[in-house]
């Protein structure tokens, strides 16, 4: 399987998406899946993640955290949410 994290922009090499990596294409058969990592709002949604990865915790102890605040606890369960319908997609559950 392996995670692809759009976060730091394009996952290309001269305009040539992973699917078309030298590296993909020899051992294609050997992955079960590809699964993409949703993008969502670098300023709310990737400062969420790394205040949740700096302190260590998971999602559910963000979602369900006491400090965490409303908005920064949907935002975190509707990016966990999506990140479960593209393990589902891939067939993984």
């Amino acid at each position: 399987m392996v995670w692809l994290n759009p976060f730091f922009g394009e996952i290309a090499i001269d305009g040539k998406g992973f699917e078309e990596f030298k590296i993909y294409k020899e051992y294609s058969s050997q992955f079960h899946a590809l699964i993409e990592l949703p993008m969502g709002n670098k300023a709310l949604i990737g400062k969420d993640l790394e205040e949740l990865f700096a302190k260590r915790q998971s999602f559910e102890a963000g979602i369900n955290g006491s400090s965490t605040s409303i908005a920064v606890k949907a935002r975190l369960r509707r990016y966990w949410n999506q990140i479960l319908s593209c393990v589902e997609q891939a067939d993984l559950l």
